[in-house]
């Protein structure tokens, strides 16, 4: 089977950071599968156009030149334009997974407009399934984190810490830790932004990461959520720790259950009182605490492995083949581009023929007709350019020429539509004062809310 993995590299797009989750987890594993012939796709474009476009091109031509069996990607923000992954979707035989991580709290903002790029999707969030469904996307697949088992491993080291915690000092993590220590706990932490001295320090490495895991008596889990309003969720570290024979002592996640015997093979604590009870339990009592631990290793590398989950997955979806929904692209749009779709059908509303003004001659303004092109069609109306920037005065622009504001009044237009996000209120105050008798256009009020252009 020929898999094409697309995701980043490096983390968080800073090869300073060393490799991303994706790259050590995903990528480790899947290049050590019999059978497997990967090949990789690094989807970072650091925030360039040229890049951003020349990339969105690579994929189409690798998918084209290789044609693999299965397109499996991770994605990280939009690197990939939608659009792309609907040509492969569309135009090959190439199958498509995507892999959501944060489903509890980015279905809506995220995972419901990206879905429709895909034959099948991944989200380890079991309530996110219905969720799917409802919005008519049945190629929903459950599965969960895991962890690479060829790179984390139990390596039988003396202990050197009593408690330890990996990952960043967010939410109320740094003060958690100062209560443990206030209350007699030594816990030792390792991460990005711990060492106050030097908040830029590097993360740790996954090497000495693996150490830690190895040689603390118990591995803290603090919890994962960088927001409070944000639900708690089950992450690779849940698994990582017991892969590395780890005793792991973690926050009470919900479902965590289903992969693990509570008190047996991990232990949960539910709130601070009883973490502190629970550590100092579990410390004094050696022979029990080895015990869950060794359960929990033999628990995570007969089925939590991301080999299992992957040929799991892979194999489910080679065997069903491409899932082309002639809804697709009606429902993509629905949910990518039906505000955008509203907002420029009400202030073009039976505009054809007539003369309509826009003010603010920038980014915006450019999206919006680009938008209006692709979303609604053929521009069938005259348009004037206005923008208060006296540089700007007499230059070409999309299709016409842009003009001073005081030009509107001697103007027969049907209407004039604001197209500045940041001055739109100063600007239509502004015009109503000159009380032209042409109906004005806010495109970013209270009744649209977000930046869409």
């Amino acid at each position: 089977m020929k898999v094409l993995l697309s995701c980043l590299k490096y983390d968080y797009n800073d090869k300073s950071r060393g490799y991303s989750f994706e790259y050590e987890n995903f990528y480790m594993t899947l290049a050590n599968i019999k059978n497997i012939d990967l090949i990789f796709f690094d989807i970072c474009d650091f925030g360039d156009k040229l890049l951003h476009e020349n990339k969105n091109r690579q994929l189409i031509n690798l998918v084209e030149k290789e044609k693999p069996d299965i397109l499996f990607n991770i994605l990280f923000d939009d690197e990939i334009e939608k659009e792309t992954f609907l040509y492969i979707k569309e135009n090959t035989k190439t199958v498509l997974i995507n892999w959501f991580c944060d489903d509890q709290w980015r279905f809506k903002s995220t995972s419901i407009k990206w879905c429709w790029c895909f034959d099948y999707c991944i989200t380890t969030y079991a309530k996110a399934v219905n969720e799917y469904k409802k919005i008519g996307y049945n190629n929903i697949i459950l599965s969960q984190w895991a962890c690479n088992n060829y790179t984390y491993y139990k390596k039988n080291l003396d202990y050197k810490y009593d408690v330890s915690f990996v990952g960043q000092p967010h939410s109320n993590r740094r003060e958690v830790i100062n209560k443990l220590k206030d209350n007699g706990i030594d816990v030792k932490c390792f991460g990005y932004g711990w060492n106050l001295e030097a908040p830029n320090s590097s993360r740790i490495s996954q090497d000495d990461m693996i150490d830690v895991f190895n040689s603390s008596k118990i591995n803290l889990n603090l919890a994962n959520s960088s927001s409070s309003d944000a639900p708690q969720q089950i992450k690779g570290r849940n698994f990582e720790v017991p892969a590395c024979g780890g005793f792991l002592l973690t926050s009470d996640v919900e479902e965590l259950n289903r992969y693990y015997r509570i008190g047996k093979e991990v232990v949960v604590y539910s709130s601070f009182d009883d973490m502190v009870e629970k550590i100092r339990y579990y410390l004094k009592n050696n022979i029990e605490r080895e015990k869950i631990a060794e359960a929990g290793y033999i628990r995570t590398i007969q089925e939590h492995t991301y080999e299992k989950r992957l040929i799991n997955i892979f194999s489910f979806a080679f065997e069903k083949g491409k899932k082309i929904n002639k809804r697709t692209r009606e429902l993509f749009y629905k949910y990518n581009y039906k505000k955008i779709v509203d907002t420029l059908s009400s202030v073009f509303e039976n505009a054809k023929g007539k003369c309509i003004g826009i003010y603010g001659a920038g980014e915006h303004t450019t999206n919006l007709i680009n938008s209006y092109k692709k979303l609604i069609g053929k521009i069938d109306f005259k348009i004037y350019y206005f923008d208060s920037n006296v540089d700007k005065w007499g230059n070409n622009y999309l299709n016409g020429i842009i003009m001073p504001p005081n030009e509107i009044s001697n103007l027969n237009l049907d209407r004039i539509i604001i197209s500045s996000y940041a001055h739109e209120e100063d600007i239509y105050n502004d015009l109503s004062k000159r009380k032209l008798g042409i109906t004005i256009f806010k495109i970013y009020n209270s009744k649209n809310g977000n930046n869409m252009f």
